[in-house]
């Protein structure tokens, strides 16, 4: 839950998920409040289900965390989000995306947060916000949600050698190494 006595579910959850990375954690919460969702998204909640209405949606929601998708509570004051192209393998809509778009993007798939990303690329907080908006943008997504649910569905496709050439390079050039 978001609402705790003594420390909040957010910081349980980032304190948790630094400590087992793969941890799979659901937010069940009484916040319906998009900042929230987006924060326990970004943090690397599987799921964000609203309390009026788990019982009813919990089924859907560990067979959606079991294959690999985020979930999202239907019982929000408004729907789910859609997320495109989700249930579809197809990689295409990944060609329009540069490769070092596809190297973040790659990163969100992991749960990783613009700064850590910054951190792992060597490169600034501002440079990842700048290519996450780039992405949302070249592929319609609408909130750090359909962000991370797109990624972790497609994070099979995202970076082959060359994502891992193109990161190692950049880190090579900002450290001065060659």
């Amino acid at each position: 839950d978001i609402a705790m006595p003594g420390m909040d579910g957010l910081t349980v959850l980032e304190k948790a998920k630094k400590i087992q990375p793969t941890l799979i954690a659901i937010i069940v919460t009484s916040y319906d409040d998009s900042a929230y969702l987006e924060r326990a998204l970004e943090l690397g909640a599987s799921a964000y289900v609203l309390k009026d209405g788990a019982s009813e949606c919990m089924q859907q929601c560990l067979e959606a965390i079991n294959s690999g998708e985020i979930f999202i509570s239907p019982s929000l004051g408004k729907p789910a989000p859609r997320l495109p192209d989700l249930n579809s393998t197809d990689g295409r809509a990944l060609d329009i995306l540069t490769e070092m778009e596809r190297v973040v993007l790659s990163k969100v798939a992991e749960f990783k947060t613009s700064k850590e990303i910054a951190g792992d690329l060597n490169i600034s907080f501002r440079t990842v916000q700048n290519h996450r908006a780039n992405i949302s943008s070249k592929l319609d997504l609408h909130g750090s949600h359909q962000l991370v649910s797109f990624a972790r569905k497609h994070r099979n496709s995202l970076v082959g050698e060359r994502g891992r050439t193109i990161s190692r390079r950049h880190s090579e050039r900002r450290s001065g190494v060659r």
